[in-house]
């Protein structure tokens, strides 16, 4: 019974709490409303009767209910009166005084007209002071034996218009930041502060309202009652910059003062250096040395979220090759890049300390230089190459020899003494990226033969790749069908034939080698006995040129499909289709957008290329894949998965997390495998020129790797 007791207690006080809560919260509504009532009434009557004899008493007199009341004078410039609403008796007390506002100098203040406290000055410059007329309601009522006050203020501008209160003053409060306080610059430059707190003065408003950078703050704001209301700012996140506290008055009636605002500068360290450089060497459009192209050192970097930073500076060695000080451009072409070996540039982040001081800090990123690639081999006499991936083995009596991009030594000879005997020579195993171009007798072989048979010999050059014929050589396609040494030559003699090579690409670790055969009978009795031929000479060497070139940096494919939408608000909508890739070619990580020609001052980057792997290894004819990310993918979109000849192009039908589902199964499995998982790009894309102006352009695209190596154009389209 006592357990039962005390619980009924305890709900019971609970009850009364709540109760009481609620009530206070009506009683003070109920006040906040005739407050307002009255201030509203006050708007309503004629800017000079204000503060006339009476002006307000009916007003007072007639207020419902309980109408006509007795209304009393406490002072001459007041009237006040009782009402009882929803059970809560109220005091209501209308006050008035008169403004002379600073903006048109001051006046002589009659003694007949109640000033405001803030309007203590005078002077003789303005013959009219009385500028303004504040009025004031003050409500008090009891709630539980407790007084309370709502007091609310408007003032009211001749025109008949509604001023809201002037904001006084605006000052960092703890901690201050300035001695004596509240005089400007105001600087935070301790690490380990927090919060900020300001404070703002209005007399007579009813709210304040903080801001930080234009944008109002919802929360940390305290109503002192006394005029001030405080502002807790909190700075821990805050990057460094120069931030704008604003504070804007508010009256009874919701209207709103001009906004005082004062600058704070976060200051507390130096900024985090250049992240997330990346770049390399690349080619400024038209892509290629052969095609006009202009080889550069590509740079770009994400910009600092600090607002101390002033600038961005690329140095190559000690010297600058983009941006100072104040430049915040996070790109950098370097138009004069050494051509060869590995070049470190420093990235300085400038800034301004605490003391106003230029400071900076640095990061560095090394770009190496695209291989210079050979063309022309010479026969060595040395057999020291690796010869993995050399030609098939050579006949008895024949040789394997280096075929190198350096000049050749003291002279050598060789002769080739039977039946189909064979010299190979071996080219080193290429160590980046190389591109043979296809053409028509863009193949040289030349040397220097004797023959001193009665018969003409046929010799048969053909090149290998990693031991494996490649079909380029006497024989094939439209090359001559053999390199022929005529009869009876009995001194060295220069004899050369052109091939015709097919485009192909070779990576890291291919190796090619030129195999040479004589035949000792072929055919009628051609004879390639006693067939000399000289190599390792200076003089009379034996070469091979062939059509190589550097295929780094490489670039990915040029987009596809791209066309131009006029659009009814005068922008301009480019789409187009993303390229294909391979393990050679790299799929796109951006794009570029070319706006009336083709200058760097002229492009737009684009984020529209997105790009992901596959998280989660797939089987052919699944319908769904899992990602590292799919953010940036969408329902109707084409992605293509893989590279190579084994690339899917698949339509998405939905995405839910990580997982892609696709409209049709996948045709070929996909890896996971680090540190190579297969990539997913997202295929179809466009850009929306918003600053089109509203007339005809002409746009071309281009494909960017991540390293910035860039494609050949895209276009032009016009519209």
């Amino acid at each position: 019974m006592t357990l039962l007791l005390v619980g009924l207690v305890g709900t019971v006080k609970l009850i009364d709490v709540g109760s009481a809560s609620e009530g206070d919260a009506r009683a003070r509504e109920g006040a906040t409303n005739l407050a307002r009532e009255l201030l509203e009434d006050a708007h309503d009557t004629a800017y000079k009767q204000i503060g006339a004899s009476g002006w307000f008493t009916p007003v007072m007199q007639n207020l419902d209910p309980g109408a006509p009341h007795t209304v009393t004078t406490p002072s001459g410039n007041s009237v006040q009166t009782s009402v009882t609403r929803r059970s809560v008796a109220y005091t209501a007390k209308v006050s008035w005084c008169s403004v002379d506002d600073s903006k048109d100098g001051y006046g002589t203040h009659s003694g007949s007209i109640t000033w405001c406290s803030d309007s203590g000055t005078t002077g003789l410059t303005d013959p009219q002071p009385e500028d303004f007329k504040r009025v004031t309601a003050t409500i008090t009522y009891s709630v539980n034996g407790n007084s309370k006050t709502v007091t609310q203020t408007v003032t009211f501008s001749a025109t008949g218009g509604i001023v809201a209160q002037t904001v006084s003053s605006l000052c960092p409060k703890t901690p201050p930041l300035s001695t004596p306080a509240c005089t400007p610059p105001y600087t935070i430059t301790d690490s380990t502060q927090t919060d900020q707190t300001f404070t703002a003065a209005a007399n007579g408003a009813a709210d304040m309202k903080f801001s930080v950078n234009g944008v109002e703050v919802t929360s940390g704001v305290t109503n002192n009652n006394d005029g001030t209301w405080d502002f807790d700012w909190t700075v821990a996140a805050v990057v460094d910059g120069t931030y704008t506290i604003g504070a804007t008055a508010v009256d009874a009636i919701g209207d709103r003062s001009q906004t005082k605002t004062i600058q704070i500068r976060v200051a507390r360290g130096a900024p985090l250096t250049a992240q997330n450089v990346t770049g390399g060497y690349n080619y400024v459009n038209p892509t290629g040395v052969g095609n006009g192209g202009q080889l550069v050192v590509e740079l770009q970097w994400d910009s600092n979220p600090e607002g101390s930073v002033t600038g961005y500076e690329v140095l190559r060695g000690v010297t600058t090759v983009c941006g100072g000080q104040n430049n915040l451009a996070n790109s950098c072409i370097d138009t004069s890049p050494p051509t060869s070996g590995t070049t470190a540039y420093t990235v300085k982040t400038w800034y301004q300390d605490a003391n106003n001081n230029a400071q900076s800090v640095t990061t560095t990123y090394s770009v190496t230089a695209p291989p210079v690639i050979p063309t022309q081999y010479w026969w060595q006499n040395a057999q020291t190459i690796s010869q993995t991936n050399c030609a098939a083995p050579v006949t008895s009596g024949g040789r394997r020899d280096l075929v190198s991009s350096y000049s050749p030594g003291s002279v050598a000879t060789w002769t080739n003494s039977a039946n189909g005997n064979t010299s190979v020579g071996c080219v080193a195993p290429f160590t980046s990226t190389v591109s043979m171009n296809g053409g028509f007798n863009n193949i040289t072989f030349s040397g220097y033969f004797k023959n001193t048979n009665s018969s003409p010999c046929n010799l048969q050059v053909e090149l290998y790749l990693n031991g494996s014929l490649m079909l380029i050589g006497n024989g094939y396609f439209f090359s001559p069908s053999n390199l022929v040494i005529p009869a009876n030559t009995t001194a060295f003699t220069q004899i050369s034939e052109n091939l015709t090579s097919y485009s192909t690409t070779f990576v890291s670790g291919d190796q090619l080698s030129v195999s040479i055969i004589g035949f000792n009978t072929n055919g009628g009795g051609v004879k390639c006995t006693n067939t000399t031929m000289n190599y390792n000479n200076s003089t009379n060497p034996l070469t091979i040129t062939l059509p190589l070139t550097s295929a780094e940096p490489v670039g990915p494919n040029k987009p596809t499909g791209l066309a131009v939408t006029a659009n009814a608000d005068g922008t301009r909508t480019l789409t187009w289709t993303a390229p294909t890739s391979s393990s050679i070619i790299p799929a796109p990580d951006f794009y570029r957008i070319y706006r009336d020609g083709t200058a760097t001052s002229n492009r737009v980057d684009t984020t529209d290329a997105i790009n992901t792997t596959v998280a989660t290894a797939s089987s052919a004819g699944a319908t769904t894949l899992t990602v590292a990310s799919a953010t940036g993918y969408a329902a109707g979109q084409t992605v293509l998965v893989g590279t190579g000849s084994t690339q899917d192009a698949m339509t998405i039908s939905s995405v839910s997390g990580n997982t892609l589902t696709f409209t049709a199964g996948m045709t070929y499995a996909h890896s996971a495998t680090p540190p190579n998982p297969d990539p997913v790009v997202m295929r179809a894309v466009s850009w929306t020129d918003l600053n089109a102006g509203g007339t005809s352009h002409t746009y071309r695209v281009t494909s960017v790797s991540p390293k910035l190596a860039e494609s050949s154009f895209a276009g032009p389209v016009t519209g």
